[in-house]
């Protein structure tokens, strides 16, 4: 189980499955709407990030350029939470 402060990977009761090489799979609620969500990421990744300290998401290489996926881990909010939380962005 990852457990560090508060919301997103570094507390909010995300877990995280995974074998030896394989993906790793990390699975939490959304702080807002309680729905779970899924991330896939590469297992070389995951481990660089639990071997750092500061617990950086900069790890996550596969997922830099995924705006929903980068916060909900930071932060734990899925885009359906960040709507309900401020509204739909207008395009």
């Amino acid at each position: 189980m990852i457990e560090r402060s508060r919301g997103g990977i570094r507390g909010g009761k995300m877990i995280a499955e995974y074998g030896k090489t394989g993906p790793v799979m990390i699975i939490g609620r959304c702080v807002v709407t309680d729905h779970i969500w899924r991330i896939k990421v590469p297992y070389k990744e995951f481990a660089s990030f639990a071997r750092d300290p500061r617990g950086s998401i900069e790890h996550f290489e596969s997922i830099k350029d995924n705006v929903d996926l980068r916060e909900f881990l930071i932060s734990g909010t899925s885009p359906e939470g960040w709507d309900r939380l401020f509204g739909k962005e207008e395009e």
